[in-house]
């Protein structure tokens, strides 16, 4: 009786934990489609889809106060607040990449919000092929500005982005003189493809 009682309890225990680690388990960023995942709570099952997307790394560098990290994934939509309702903008037909910048504190590299970032892409030439201002989106896994763009031909750019002041108020009399520069910073070399689109 006492055995079929600890066997019990255990049995809880482990369902119990495995529910918790499917809740608090980092997702993979390693596959580019739609997936069901299944989370377990005391009430029910519920099926939650979450759209993972292959993010690849494009540079980062330092500018001051700011770190700025580049990154690309497929081009997609996102929601935009259009006469008081949240409009779903799909991603223009031609576009084929979706470049993401990451605008941090150089010093916890935590997310520098409401501030203005431009991105333009350049040839080996330095022949202007695309500028796009950049847009504060929020995603499931955080902040960045992002748009989408056309890469024509794979290959090697130059990719430079211009940031204005972020216009948020700063706290703190030592510490909060800052993030008021404006910066260029250039990426050499930026290997750039058509990464696809997701169209939902």
């Amino acid at each position: 009786m006492i055995f079929r009682i600890l066997f019990t309890l255990t049995l809880l225990v482990l369902i119990n934990n495995s529910a918790c680690f499917a809740k608090l388990a980092p997702l993979p960023n390693s596959m580019l489609q739609a997936k069901n995942i299944i989370t377990a709570d005391s009430a029910s099952l519920k099926l939650i889809p979450i759209a993972i997307t292959m993010t690849r790394p494009l540079g980062e560098q330092s500018s001051g106060d700011y770190r700025i990290r580049l990154v690309a994934q497929p081009a997609k939509g996102w929601y935009q607040p259009v006469e008081g309702k949240l409009a779903w903008i799909q991603p223009e037909a031609n576009t084929n990449a979706h470049i993401e910048v990451f605008l941090l504190n150089v010093l916890d590299k935590k997310f520098l919000p409401n501030a203005g970032v431009t991105l333009s892409i350049y040839d080996c030439n330095n022949k202007l092929i695309e500028t796009k201002p950049m847009i504060m989106l929020w995603s499931p896994d955080g902040y960045h500005y992002g748009n989408n763009f056309t890469v024509t031909t794979p290959g090697n750019y130059i990719v430079k982005v211009d940031i204005t002041p972020p216009i948020f108020a700063r706290h703190n009399k030592q510490l909060g003189n800052k993030f008021f520069n404006t910066a260029s910073v250039v990426f050499q070399k930026v290997n750039l493809k058509q990464e696809g689109r997701i169209n939902d």
